[in-house]
């Protein structure tokens, strides 16, 4: 598909843009393409002749879908274009839900992080905080996590290794298996740390669900106040490289934690097999 070019300042967008990246001005769907970058000179009742019969002087350019309701000139101080900005291709989405939870018409519940973190595990939530570069809150949640499961994993392990050497020393099946299954009742290590790990992960979902989308506007808002330019055009700069979403970090995390699963469970295999023969 062709990328968009903005009406206002000429600056050319991917496709899938709703706002301009440079100047925050909303792209409709007559934004000019490759052969034609100002669009429609008669789409939107825009002027050639007097710019100012045009918006954002004639009316709010967030009055119009796709939002619905209008939206703020400003957000918690903050102008709601360059919020726009910051936002990239997601501004289509969370500048409503910023604005409604400015005007307290609603909360900060993020239903996709809720649910995902409860019926698959509370990672999610801490990926999706580093996916909007929110890196503090998403690594804390990432080394409490993992510091619990890891802990359940290394008393699984020791449990599985006192099993199968118990199984080595008894040839009758029934008393080895009674054996074993005593073993992992009797463990009061594992069954706590089963225990404490699943209400942290609840503890962890429930949260990071509720209160998601009012951390985002709060680490959004903190950002573009924190930002310093000498003029108009480095601070328009500054919004794009300092906003959108980044994949890097927990992306990188995934893989280590899948390669370090994968070396303890090596490490422990070859221990239990040393220990049994």
């Amino acid at each position: 598909m062709n990328n968009k070019f903005c009406r206002y300042c000429g600056t050319e967008n991917n496709y899938d843009y709703i706002f301009c990246k440079k100047c925050g001005k909303p792209l409709d769907t007559e934004s000019g393409n490759a052969s034609n970058p100002y669009g429609n000179p008669n789409a939107g009742g825009y002027s050639y002749g007097n710019p100012y019969a045009n918006a954002p002087y004639q009316s709010s350019p967030y009055n119009t879908p796709p939002y619905g309701n209008p939206l703020p000139d400003t957000i918690d101080g903050v102008n709601t274009e360059d919020v726009a900005i910051f936002l990239g291709k997601d501004s289509r989405k969370y500048l409503p839900i910023f604005a409604g939870i400015e005007t307290k018409s609603r909360n900060g519940l993020n239903l996709l992080v809720l649910l995902l973190s409860v019926l698959v595990s509370p990672l999610f939530a801490a990926f999706w905080f580093m996916h909007k570069r929110m890196n503090k809150i998403g690594l804390f949640i990432f080394l409490i996590f993992t510091a619990f499961e890891f802990g359940n994993l290394i008393a699984a392990f020791s449990v599985v290794k006192e099993v199968f050497t118990s199984i080595a020393m008894f040839s009758d099946v029934d008393q080895a298996t009674a054996i074993m299954l005593n073993q992992i009742e009797s463990n009061s290590l594992l069954s706590a740390l089963s225990s404490v790990s699943q209400l942290v992960s609840l503890v962890i979902a429930v949260v990071s669900g509720i209160f998601a989308n009012k951390w985002y506007k709060n680490h959004v808002i903190s950002t573009i106040k924190s930002i310093t330019a000498e003029n108009e055009e480095s601070y328009k700069r500054a919004l794009v490289e300092k906003g959108g979403t980044k994949n890097a970090l927990w992306i990188t995390l995934l893989v280590l934690t899948f390669v370090a699963i994968i070396v303890l469970s090596m490490i422990y295999a070859a221990n239990i097999v040393s220990s049994v023969i």
